[in-house]
């Protein structure tokens, strides 16, 4: 967990903010000090001491002269936490127990600004980030992200995001989301209707004709995707990376594997790897 995320200041966040429709950063701002401006799409918005701001992926925001001119921002001191959805996978392959609150972060759509007990303990927690010991920051940030994933005291600035999605497109992303992080645990047919408020005859018709073949083996089939990526970058061994994409023996990961890709995850990691 020491790479992958981004903790910085006012000169940091003027160079990640530029942008930002392009990247795919969640973006935590406190100003511990100073006063300025920031734009959030087209619209100019102040931004004042004591300020907590939460940027999801995709909302174009900015705080760089660029945009605003030379004489502001100047004197801003800010706290700023800035991860992509590659971390989040990562700190989900070291702490599955989280899967819950990443699936959370990930559905944020909108802008907002924190209020309340929330804003007490995450601007406490960004405090001490910068400045926190090796051995104590993995803790810190699992306390970050738990606070980010809990939706309560916080304000919604203004109703900018993607565009409207269809519903179609909706549960869609959502199935997706769920799926990936989830990797590791038994997911159910039942499970997933109910997470996207289906029912199960329902979801399985829809899902086969969304997905063109049936839930289990759209499952396994990503499950054996995500298993060659660990084949040829770890050297785990196979009962680890079994267990780790949702495998329940490796007799079994070693079947659904020969019967997707005509061979078995040894021959795989052999040849790719001699390649």
């Amino acid at each position: 967990m020491s790479t992958g995320y981004i903790i910085g200041n006012s000169e940091v966040l003027c160079k990640l903010s530029y942008n930002q429709r392009n990247n795919k950063f969640w973006t935590t701002v406190y100003v511990r000090g100073g006063r300025g401006i920031y734009l959030l799409e087209d619209s100019l918005r102040p931004l004042n001491e004591g300020d907590l701001i939460i940027f999801p992926p995709k909302v174009a925001f900015s705080f760089a002269s660029e945009d605003l001119g030379d004489e502001y921002n100047i004197n801003l001191d800010v706290v700023v936490f800035c991860f992509d959805a590659d971390w989040l996978n990562s700190v989900l392959a070291v702490f599955p127990t989280v899967a819950g609150m990443i699936l959370k972060i990930r559905e944020m759509k909108n802008p907002s600004a924190v209020t309340g007990p929330k804003w007490i303990k995450l601007t406490s927690l960004l405090n001490q980030i910068d400045a926190c010991e090796s051995a104590h920051l993995p803790v810190t940030i699992i306390s970050i992200l738990e606070l980010l994933s809990d939706r309560e005291d916080e304000i919604g600035i203004i109703d900018v995001c993607q565009p409207p999605l269809t519903d179609l497109t909706m549960r869609k992303e959502k199935i997706d989301r769920y799926l990936e992080c989830n990797c590791a645990k038994k997911i159910t047919l039942e499970q997933v209707a109910d997470y996207i408020g289906m029912s199960r005859i329902y979801f399985s018709v829809f899902f086969k004709s969304q997905y063109g073949e049936g839930f289990a083996d759209y499952v396994n089939r990503k499950r054996v995707q995500r298993s060659q990526e660990l084949l040829l970058l770890t050297d785990k061994p196979l009962p680890s990376i079994a267990s780790e994409c949702g495998f329940k023996t490796v007799q079994y990961y070693n079947r659904i594997f020969k019967k997707i890709t005509g061979t078995t995850p040894a021959t795989y990691r052999k040849k790719k790897t001699g390649l």
